[in-house]
Order: C-alpha cells, then structure tokens, then sequence
C-alpha cells in the first residue's frame, strides 16, 4: 500500500515472475528493504524497487529451504533471517543464498526440542527463543547451546508444550502463548514463570487457553489474541478487559476466533 491504493502479489500460474502461493502466513522486513513472505507453499523474497521476486523451496535446485509451509520470518538485531517452518529452523546464508538448518535430534544435544516450528523471537540479551509443538528453545547468543523449556509438575514450568506464539517486552519478559494452556510470563531477569489461564468463574481471567497473538502497542498495553475473544491484560490488576463478538453491537469485533 503506497498511501493511495494496493499492488498486489498473488500467485499466478501463467506468470513467471508471482509469489509462491496465495495463503500467506508471515510476512518481514530485512535490513536492505527486501520483503519476505512466508506461504503454504515456499519463501518469497520481493526486491521493492525493481518487483522481482525470488522463490525458495525444499531441495538443492530450491535454496534448500527444510519445508514448503512457513510459519514466522525473524530478522534479528544483527541482520540475520531466520524462517520457521513445519520441519525445522532455516538460517539465511547471505553469500551463498540458500539456508542452513537447525533440526530435532535425538542425537544431538544442542538441536530442538521439536522439529514443528510455530513461533521465534529475539530478547534484548541477543538470545533466541524457538516455540515448537513439543516445548521452548532458547539459543543463546554467545555459545550458541540451546536450552529446552517443557511443561512438567514444578510449579516454576511453562504450562504446555505446544508453543504457538512468542512475544519479547522491552522489560525483559518473554510471553508465550500456549495452544491449550493459555498464557505463560517469563521473567528473563529472575526466570520465574507466570501463568494465567481461563477461569470461566471468573471474567476477568484470559478468554480462551489456545493463545494465537500476543502484542504491546504505543500506549505500552499488552493485548491478547485467544480462540475465545480479544483481551487487554491489565498487568498491574492481574486482569483480563475482553472483547467479544456480540450479534446485536456493531462496535463488538467480529469473531471471538482472533489471530
């Protein structure tokens, strides 16, 4: 959107020179200005000023991208790409324009935890943090060890496996939005774990347990996308304002199922 109205990418298959697919799942920014999209079927790299596009898909003659299904494109601090998918991690190798990746390994110690990867975010210590579908990965940044965070019966644990969504704060905590075990706050200072899921006693607890979004606007609000309404979490309170789909109120947002 230039200001006045919408160019569109779509996947065309008489035309050489369109995006992959048409289901989009992550879109990014790199540092040269390049736009990458993620679909459900390979990796899109749009050069702005000239239109064209490069594709990467699984395999040698591909850039050897590890999955078709994209799930989150990270850009880190330093520069670095970074593409989730159904089948592990991928690194943007620059020079050679293909990826390196990062895999499940029983094998390996230092690989993750699963090889579906949903979410991956930076923190302000230069660490990553990989959400799978079978626990937390953190690559710290000076050595590179990945350390694996799992649901268990310590009070101190993250409340489900299955990591979906991934938020870091400028406060150093790290949120984690679970599928089925609401939301999760990580103090990456004292690594002490807050949960917070839905009481239905209670309105002012998190709407639903399977977190899709997490985000703190301008304002510094922290809201809250579930699979039952949208929430705005007082953190001071320790509660939930949501907002749900409501037939007869046109002002209510349309669906409870938010992203």
């Amino acid at each position: 959107y230039n200001g006045n109205k919408f160019e569109v990418f779509r996947y065309r298959k008489d035309k050489p020179n369109s995006i992959s697919g048409n289901y989009i799942s992550a879109i990014n920014e790199d540092k040269e200005g390049n736009i990458w999209v993620g679909t459900s079927r390979g990796l899109n790299k749009i050069d702005i000023n000239t239109k064209e596009i490069k594709i990467y898909l699984p395999g040698v003659d591909g850039c050897n991208l590890s999955n078709y299904n994209v799930t989150e494109i990270l850009v880190d601090s330093k520069g670095e790409i970074y593409i989730a998918t159904e089948d592990g991690l991928n690194i943007y190798n620059k020079e050679s324009d293909n990826f390196e990746r990062l895999y499940n390994s029983s094998e390996e110690k230092s690989s993750l935890s699963s090889q579906f990867v949903y979410s991956i975010v930076e923190d302000s210590y230069g660490n990553l943090w990989v959400g799978t579908e079978d626990g937390l990965n953190k690559i710290v940044n000076s050595s590179k060890e990945i350390i694996k965070y799992y649901s268990n019966e310590s009070v101190n644990s993250i409340s489900d496996n299955f990591i979906f969504k991934l938020y870091a704060d400028k406060s150093d905590n790290l949120w984690i939005g679970t599928y089925s075990g609401g939301l999760n706050k990580l103090n990456l200072k004292t690594n002490e774990i807050e949960t917070f899921i839905n009481d239905p006693k209670k309105d002012s607890s998190i709407p639903g347990n399977f977190v899709r979004y997490i985000l703190r606007d301008s304002r510094g609000l922290l809201w809250v996308a579930t699979n039952n309404g949208l929430s705005r979490f007082d953190e001071n309170e320790k509660k939930f304002i949501t907002y749900e789909s409501k037939i007869y109120d046109p002002q209510s947002i349309v669906s409870n199922n938010t992203l």
